[in-house]
């Protein structure tokens, strides 16, 4: 059906230039995905300009239930952070900044001709930004050239990178974030062998595609990015199983089989660690991992217990939190925080705000001597005296 015929009088230059839409959100999501300089700043920019210059279309798309959803999430999420966590609201310039270039992608694509066509453009932009990340990783390994002590010189994985020729990051300051893109690479290729099957040389080049970030993610060590692999096999398994016998698998059981990939975890560096970070077998123990994971489960049981007993003993000045903070070496040592989006705050880590947060204290040139709550970060303890409780 043409678009004089959908009762939508549009000359040829709107039709062209709404087509456009999912390239150009596709391009600035490639950019984002190798971490260009500026790319950020263009997906939050983009979208709105491109909702600007464009006539809106009507979408035969049903998005009210999850416009009511988003809604919830977006009030839930302001009374969370105005009850419970109202020291950092000032730290949540990034978060909103993300949701906004989130909310803008998302009404392009609602609003564009044909929706479909627009997100698999920006999924396409995806895809081509990680397959560049991926190439550039494999230039590292078969040159030995690393970038990451250009783009990246105080990184705190310096190390462990300059050590082994198989260990890379790209254009990514840490190998950790490098296994992630690797990981949605995984998946992405994945997907495209099950649900777009292709011959020959193609099918030779994705299957070396998958087994390579597979291997790069086993070699990185990222159990976030294994599991990110781990649940795309499941989830694609299901959906394939789905398309392929409709009867197979019912909505309840892909429900339950999306469930299981749920997981709510903490990583324990056993045998080796990061540059900066600790071990278990650095601090002297040579317990293994199975009696680490019972004494572990244990204490977590009785802490729990003690929470579940008295809330406010974690968040106020209670006998739980008080025994987290003797427990933290991190507490009175001068720290590095890498925090999202690039910044980075150097100080001593005198404390736990009230939502569990790192109390950071340093100098500033306009404020002097601050304390500044970091709830998200890599931090790196430096060299230097030890002031506990400074």
């Amino acid at each position: 059906m043409s678009v004089a015929e959908a009762g939508t009088p549009l000359d040829c230059q709107v039709v062209a230039s709404r087509s456009t839409a999912g390239v150009w959100l596709g391009v600035v999501a490639a950019l984002l995905v190798m971490r260009l300089p500026m790319s950020f700043l263009f997906l939050l920019i983009a979208p709105w300009i491109i909702l600007m210059a464009q006539t809106r279309f009507p979408s035969r798309l049903r998005v009210t239930p999850l416009v009511a959803v988003e809604a919830c999430c977006v009030v839930a999420s302001g009374v969370a952070v105005v009850l419970f966590h109202l020291g950092v609201i000032a730290d949540t310039g990034n978060s909103a900044s993300i949701m906004l270039a989130v909310i803008g992608v998302t009404l392009v694509v609602f609003r564009s001709a044909n929706p479909g066509r627009v997100a698999r453009q920006v999924l396409n932009g995806l895809y081509w930004g990680a397959i560049l990340v991926w190439l550039i990783g494999m230039g590292e390994i078969a040159t030995g050239v690393k970038l990451l002590p250009l783009l990246y010189p105080g990184a705190n994985t310096l190390g462990a990178v300059s050590k082994s020729r198989w260990i890379v990051t790209a254009t990514y300051p840490n190998y950790n974030d490098y296994g992630v893109v690797m990981a949605m690479l995984f998946t992405a290729v994945l997907a495209r062998l099950w649900f777009n099957p292709k011959g020959g040389a193609v099918r030779l080049g994705r299957l070396f595609i998958l087994a390579t970030c597979l291997a790069m993610v086993l070699i990185g060590g990222s159990r976030g990015a294994l599991f990110g692999c781990i649940c795309a096999v499941i989830l694609l398994f299901v959906l394939n199983v789905r398309r392929l016998h409709t009867a197979a698998m019912g909505v309840r059981a892909f429900f339950w089989g999306g469930a299981l990939v749920l997981v709510l975890g903490a990583g324990l560096n056993v045998a080796v660690a990061p540059e900066g970070a600790a071990s278990v077998r650095g601090e002297g123990s040579e317990a293994s991992r199975g009696d680490l994971l019972v004494e572990i489960a244990e204490r977590f049981t009785a802490l729990y217990r003690l929470f579940a007993e008295s809330p406010e003993s974690l968040t106020g000045p209670g006998e739980l939190r008080a025994a987290v903070e003797q427990l933290l070496s991190t507490l009175g040592r001068r720290v590095r925080a890498e925090l999202p989006g690039g910044g980075v705050l150097e100080g001593t880590a005198v404390g736990l705000g009230p939502g569990g947060t790192l109390r950071v204290r340093h100098v500033t040139p306009d404020h002097g001597t601050i304390e500044t709550e970091v709830s998200a970060g890599d931090v790196a303890h430096l060299r230097g005296d030890v002031h506990r409780g400074a």
